[in-house]
């Protein structure tokens, strides 16, 4: 088999970055899809033909900031800039250089970096018979896998879903001697961290923001440090303590309790709200109460601001609780408890599952693309 070595743009015929489409433009229905970079998707439609980038061959759009790649085959408007697209030239098959720029992407660089880096990738390309078999070939393979990857992340869903329904009932509705409070009336405090970004050292106290507190868990991982005499003022009033809950208020992840499972010191940032409870109520039923799907739903109706918005502690304060006495408290959360882990071992054995498959792509595409080692300059 013959094989050539190109450099990224001696594949190409064209790279153009049009320019940016106001989301007002294409809100709603319409006749044409959007694709925008940030998701590398259609994300919406418009009626307005003269913004339609029309093609006569497929093409592939590439989301500077985002590392992902869409192939169109389709007339589309680009809904935003920084994307770019791409159109090899006439001896290279789109679908064989979309399934090799979907590989050779670079994954762990700067969004400012990662452009000017796959610039510097040499393509070992074959004839273009071949790469239309190798194409071919990667199309009908790929569309089984993925219907196996897609049929886990379904299945993990679900889990999720039926441990949610299982929770509000719990919590929500199936209630034995329950009296109404808000959570004010339960807690000794409800208070955000610090809003001025303190200054960072190289050792010192943990400073923990919003992305330290995912999916119910602390994640001790990416978090900054203080100095002591900092973190001494930041906490004069209320310190962060083994037990506490932390709910992140601020961007994407917004209300998303945690416990604080380690007793270290350490203070938040404005993102997190630090909530003490009172003996009445057990911090495990508070956990499991902010993460029910009914208190995220609520969480969601109260974000305020535009952009990143904020989850206002004052709103939180409000949040109206069915509380039971500590034995059926208890109850509840051993029940749970028991769900939960039954519902983590099943969905850890799906992701290994989708894992797997993940890695059984990419052993078929180094077996279909790397007759020849691939170079980067």
């Amino acid at each position: 088999m013959s094989w050539k070595t190109l450099a990224f743009e001696d594949c190409l015929e064209r790279i153009k970055t049009p320019s940016k489409l106001q989301k007002s433009k294409y809100l709603g229905k319409g006749k044409f899809p959007v694709v925008a970079q940030e998701d590398s998707i259609i994300n919406g439609y418009t009626n307005d033909e003269n913004l339609v980038f029309k093609i006569n061959s497929p093409i592939i759009i590439f989301g500077d900031h985002t590392r992902k790649l869409k192939y169109i085959d389709f007339n589309f408007v680009l809904g935003a800039d920084g994307a770019k697209i791409i159109k090899p030239k006439s001896d290279i098959n789109v679908k064989f250089f979309f399934y090799y720029l979907t590989l050779m992407m670079p994954k762990s660089v700067g969004y400012a970096r990662h452009y000017k880096l796959l610039k510097k990738i040499r393509f070992n390309i074959p004839s273009l018979a071949e790469q239309q078999s190798i194409a071919a070939k990667l199309d009908a393979t790929f569309a089984e896998i993925n219907k196996l990857i897609e049929a886990s992340e379904i299945n993990i869903k679900n889990i999720n879903k039926y441990i949610g329904r299982v929770t509000d009932y719990l919590i929500h509705n199936d209630i034995k001697n329950y009296k109404n409070f808000t959570l004010n009336d339960i807690t000794n405090n409800i208070t955000c961290g610090v809003a001025k970004r303190p200054e960072y050292v190289d050792k010192g106290i943990i400073f923990l923001s919003a992305r330290n507190v995912k999916h119910g868990k602390m994640k001790w991982v990416n978090y900054k440090f203080i100095s002591e005499e900092a973190h001494k003022i930041l906490t004069k009033n209320s310190k962060p303590e083994v037990g506490d809950i932390l709910y992140s208020r601020v961007g994407a992840g917004f209300g998303d309790a945690a416990i604080i499972d380690r007793d270290v010191e350490l203070s938040i940032f404005v993102s997190l709200t630090l909530i003490k409870v009172k003996p009445i109520v057990l911090n495990e039923y508070i956990f499991y109460y902010l993460n029910s799907p009914i208190i995220k739903e609520l969480a969601r109706k109260n974000i305020t601001g535009t952009g990143v918005g904020n989850l206002n502690v004052g709103a939180v304060k409000r949040f109206k609780i069915k509380l039971p006495d500590l034995k059926n408290q208890k109850l509840i959360i051993d029940k749970l408890k028991s769900l939960n882990i039954l519902g983590e071992n099943i969905i850890n054995n799906y992701i290994k599952k989708k894992n797997n498959y993940i890695a059984l792509k990419q052993s078929i595409y180094d077996s279909l693309l790397f007759n020849k080692k691939t170079k980067v300059a």
